[in-house]
C-alpha cells in the first residue's frame, strides 16, 4: 500500500480531513473541484462515507458558488468563463463542448506550448511525480482548466521575471 500516515484520513481523523477540505475548497472557487477529486479517491482508498462527504460537498459547493453566488454578486458574472471561449461562453457549454467534441478538444489540447507548459511543470521535480500518479489526481481539474484557457499565462510557466509588468 501506499505510505500516506501524514493525510489526516489515514489516520481515521475524519474532522481534521474535513477542516482541511473545507480550507482548501473556500480559498478559490476551482479549488473545490480538486477537493472533489479528493474525496473520489478517498472513496476508494480510505473511508467510503468520507468520500462520499466530500465528494458531494465540494461538487455542491462548486456548482452554487460558480453558478449563483458569483453571477449574483459579480458585476461581471464569472469572469473566468471568458477564458474559457474556445468551448463555449459558460462553464457548462464549455464543459459539455469539451466532451462532446473529443477530436476537437485534443486538438487543442496537443498544442506544443501546452507540451511546453507540462515539460516546464515536471521538470524541477525531476519528473518524480510520475511515479505517482494517484497524488497528481486531485491536480487534473486545475491542470486541464490551464490548458485549455485562451489565457496564455494561466498555461505558461514564465522563465525570465523582468519581462512581467
Amino acid at each position: 500500500g501506499v505510505q500516506t500516515c501524514a493525510l489526516p484520513i489515514y489516520r481515521k481523523r475524519t474532522g481534521w480531513f474535513y477542516i482541511c477540505c473545507i480550507g482548501a475548497a473556500i480559498c478559490k472557487e476551482d479549488m473545490a473541484l480538486a477537493v472533489l477529486v479528493l474525496g473520489i479517491l478517498v472513496y476508494f482508498l480510505y473511508d467510503k462515507r468520507a468520500g462520499i462527504i466530500v465528494t458531494v460537498g465540494s461538487a455542491l459547493y462548486f456548482l452554487v458558488m460558480v453558478f449563483a453566488l458569483i453571477p449574483v454578486l459579480g458585476p461581471a458574472g464569472y469572469q473566468y468563463a471568458g477564458r474559457l471561449g474556445q468551448f463555449g461562453n459558460t462553464p457548462l457549454e464549455a464543459a459539455k463542448n469539451f466532451f462532446l467534441h473529443p477530436m476537437r478538444t485534443l486538438n487543442i489540447l496537443a498544442t506544443r506550448e501546452n507540451l511546453r507548459y507540462i515539460f516546464d511543470l515536471l521538470l524541477p521535480v525531476a519528473f518524480l511525480s510520475l511515479f505517482a500518479p494517484v497524488y497528481l489526481l486531485p491536480a487534473i481539474p486545475a491542470f486541464v482548466i490551464n490548458i485549455i484557457s485562451s489565457f496564455q499565462p494561466q498555461h505558461t510557466i514564465l522563465k525570465d521575471r523582468k519581462s512581467v509588468v
